[in-house]
């Protein structure tokens, strides 16, 4: 009894549910036909905008494509207005640029003939400078050159004279040597002869010595003989004999001989200084000689200068 409620219950949920169910289909179908028809109208009025806004967009287009005819024919006629200004403007500065590059060569021009006549009295004037310097350098030069040959002349006659002076100073020298062999062999022979006189005077004083003795030994017998006798001093030691001639003669040759050496000596230190000078004088003499070489070929420059300075003013 208490079983059958329950599928009744459930039999009543399912018709229930289905029940439900079928209003939700008829809900959704009804919603389904609603949107579509909603779509439809939607789709229209989409292609109705379209339409309208494609009308829009031409009617725009062609609005535009006028508007942007005008402003093409009005850049485009401005862009001629401004050609034209341009050359007009083009043209003006052309002629004003050849009128200022005119001006300017012809300015050019005066400044560059006013230069050249510039450069040319400055030339000239340098010229002339140059020619009276010219000549006054020639004439100091051909004065130094005539004043170094006078020199060299003078010099040469100096070398001459000194050279004969030194012949002269040689021979004398020779003849002073000469004198003075003579007067060391005459002092040589002096002094042979002194060494040989004193020899004689020491056998002498070897003679007196002995004869000394003989006479003592004689004293002495004779003393012998008388015993009262008293021996005599003995006798002093003689000195040996002097030759005064021939000492005084040694002593003035050996004086001589000296004074000769001496003579000799300062003659030789005399001729040492003559052969210096004349080495310097010689020395100044090629100095010189080539002096008046570069001085004579200086001269020539000069000379081909003026001959190249007359052909250039020429």
């Amino acid at each position: 009894m208490e079983q059958l409620p329950v599928p009744r219950t459930r039999a009543c949920a399912v018709d229930k549910a289905a029940e439900q169910l079928r209003h939700g289909s008829r809900v959704v179908r009804d919603l389904q036909r609603r949107l579509q028809n909603s779509m439809e109208a939607f789709r229209e009025s989409l292609r109705a905008k379209s339409a309208e806004m494609q009308q829009r967009h031409a009617e725009m287009w062609q609005d535009r494509q006028g508007e942007l005819q005008g402003y093409a024919e009005d850049f485009q006629r401005r862009l001629e207005e401004l050609k034209a200004s341009q050359r007009r403007e083009a043209d003006h500065v052309q002629q004003s640029t050849e009128q200022s590059v005119l001006q300017m060569r012809r300015m050019h021009e005066a400044e560059m003939s006013s230069w050249q006549m510039q450069a040319l009295n400055r030339r000239s004037e340098r010229i002339h400078r140059l020619e009276h310097e010219f000549a006054e350098e020639r004439r100091l030069k051909e004065q130094a050159a005539q004043n170094a040959e006078h020199e060299l002349a003078q010099v040469q006659k100096d070398l001459l004279d000194f050279k004969a002076s030194y012949r002269l100073v040689d021979q004398q020298v020779d003849s002073l040597r000469g004198t003075l062999e003579e007067m060391r062999r005459r002092a040589h022979q002096a002094q042979k002869d002194a060494d040989q006189a004193f020899e004689e005077a020491n056998q002498a004083e070897a003679n007196i010595a002995t004869l000394a003795q003989d006479i003592a030994m004689l004293e002495v017998r004779r003393g012998s003989d008388s015993p009262t006798a008293v021996l005599p001093p003995k006798p002093p030691k003689p000195k040996p004999p002097r030759a005064p001639g021939l000492t005084e003669e040694l002593r003035e040759a050996i004086a001589s001989h000296k004074h000769l050496e001496a003579e000799l000596a300062q003659l030789e230190a005399q001729l040492g200084d003559l052969e210096d000078e004349l080495a310097e004088k010689d020395k100044t003499v090629e100095i010189l000689e080539v002096e008046t070489e570069e001085e004579r070929l200086r001269t020539h420059r000069l000379q081909a200068r003026i001959l190249q300075l007359e052909q250039a003013l020429s």
